[in-house]
């Protein structure tokens, strides 16, 4: 099967979903200090951060984990905490956090395949010292810390979309920027059909990184974002991550097809390719826009073709920020190792998985598989050619087909594909870049 190569509008206002319920767990008080009472036979570090990037750290966490090949004592654990993007980033410029960190084992085997079980853990009493921060925007989004003082280094992460979502039985297929204006900006009163009631529209903090690039493009501020529920203004009532944004539309709907069409919400696009089940991805159409664009191909696709070729607009560059030396280098080696999985420049140690082809699997598109790119969070966009081009890789990773030929070297590549990268033939390669 060939990959489809031109992007599709949603014009059209009817589409049934089907629902797949997800039960809630009850969680048992957390009571394990990370420092102390999580043991590992390997390094570790601590980040802070958004949600945006949770998924993604759990899906590569998760396939090391089970790699039945692993060296235990060579594995990094990373413990991850994501009150929400600038928060996060302000925690880590001070040094440390007080928070519940996340990380992510091994569970059993269901159905005849692996599982992942997240934990939780408390920071040490006075707080946990942090290693590296990221988020899906650029520091200078963050209104209390715009800065990236001297002495931080602010590194290129993978892409991350933003998803305008609705639970599957609802029979909306696409929502236009006008009508996220009047959703988000003023409520009930704005009388958008079918979102007129309020109390399934969700929202997240002002600070987060979904509500920064969903705002550019609806024409709000973070800060003018109204709901969940009562359409409360103030964050305390915002949805605190990606996650809980599926689980309140799921609360909220239940069965009930009259509360589905009364569901919105937004996250990023690794959660919503994660728990596709439990939502679905409205196309965005923008203002003077003629139809919405899906992030993919297809509404059940997996491609991001139109996040890759600058067709949807909601997405951004994600950035990872560590220490560095005076060489602009990443003090910390463990995180430095992190930061070269987004390119394949670096393979996580003690294992056979590809951290790369994770990122890819959670939802995340490296660099190398863009043709647009934009100027900061939310900036114009413009042509982009990677150094070194990965299409053939992503394409195979995310969807199981690609028309790029598979390769080891050079010489197995010919015709308008020549060189080989990444392990598929593509067409060029930037003087400098290795072959492979």
């Amino acid at each position: 099967m060939l990959v489809k190569r031109k992007y599709q509008l949603a014009c059209a206002l009817t589409l049934s979903g089907v629902f797949a319920p997800t039960l809630a767990q009850a969680q048992t008080p957390v009571t394990d200090v990370c420092d102390t009472d999580v043991v590992t036979a390997g390094p570790r570090i601590y980040g802070s951060g958004g949600s945006a990037v949770t998924a993604t750290l759990k899906t590569i966490q998760g396939a090391i984990a089970n790699d039945p090949n692993l060296d235990p004592t060579k594995k990094l654990t990373i413990f991850y905490t994501d009150p929400v993007a600038c928060v996060g980033w302000g925690d880590y410029l001070t040094g440390k956090s007080t928070r519940t960190f996340r990380y992510w084992v091994a569970g059993p085997v269901a159905n005849g395949k692996p599982t992942v079980v997240e934990k939780l853990c408390l920071a040490k009493t006075g707080g946990q010292p942090l290693d590296f921060a990221h988020m899906g925007n650029a520091a200078a989004e963050c209104v209390a810390n715009p800065e990236v003082p001297e002495g931080i280094g602010d590194f290129a992460a993978p892409i991350q979309s933003t998803n305008v979502v609705t639970h599957p039985l609802s029979n909306e297929t696409s929502i236009s920027a006008e009508a996220l204006y009047f959703i988000y900006g003023f409520g009930p009163s704005g009388q958008v059909a079918p979102w007129t009631d309020g109390a399934g529209v969700f929202a997240r903090q002002s600070t987060s990184f979904v509500t920064l690039v969903l705002g550019y493009h609806v024409n709000l501020t973070p800060t003018q974002f109204q709901g969940p529920g009562k359409w409360a203004v103030n964050d305390e009532a915002a949805v605190r991550t990606n996650g809980d944004v599926i689980t309140q539309i799921g609360t909220y709907v239940g069965t009930d097809e009259a509360k589905a069409a009364q569901s919105l919400g937004y996250i990023s696009g690794s959660t919503a390719d994660q728990r596709r089940s439990e939502i679905k991805t409205l196309a965005f159409q923008g203002f003077g826009a003629e139809c919405g664009v899906y992030p993919d191909s297809t509404p059940t696709a997996f491609d991001k073709l139109n996040v890759r070729l600058g067709k949807y607009p909601l997405w951004a560059q994600g950035h990872y920020f560590t220490a560095v030396d005076a060489s602009g280098k990443p003090t910390n080696e463990h995180v430095a190792n992190l930061i070269g999985w987004a390119d394949d420049s670096t393979k996580p140690a003690g294992t056979t998985v590809s951290a790369f082809d994770q990122i890819i699997k959670a939802g995340d598109v490296p660099a190398c598989a863009m043709q647009a790119l934009r100027e900061d969070t939310a900036g114009a966009f413009f042509s982009y050619q990677p150094p070194k081009p990965c299409t053939g890789r992503y394409e195979f990773v995310a969807t199981g087909a690609t028309e790029h030929d598979s390769c080891e070297a050079d010489s197995e590549c010919s015709g308008e594909s020549p060189f080989c990268n990444y392990g598929f033939c593509e067409p060029y390669r930037a003087d400098g870049q290795e072959e492979g």
